[in-house]
């Protein structure tokens, strides 16, 4: 099951939950306040790691030199 982010139109509460792909637009209730118009939202994302070079062939160290 997909992970969802959704939000609370009564507590503005921004919340993740597992949902079915075929349920992902219907409404959800919302874990702080209980109402149960919370809607799906477009989520945002994180990336982590850490600044690398990239080489000419897009790839980080993948030069014909090992560099």
């Amino acid at each position: 099951m997909p992970l969802y982010e959704f939000k609370c139109p009564e507590c503005k509460h921004v919340f993740e939950d597992l949902v079915t792909v075929s349920k992902k637009d219907e409404a959800q209730t919302c874990p702080k306040c209980g109402d149960k118009n919370a809607r799906r939202i477009m989520s945002t994302f994180a990336s982590q790691g850490s600044a690398k070079t990239v080489s000419s062939s897009g790839y980080p160290g993948c030069s014909p030199f090992g560099g």
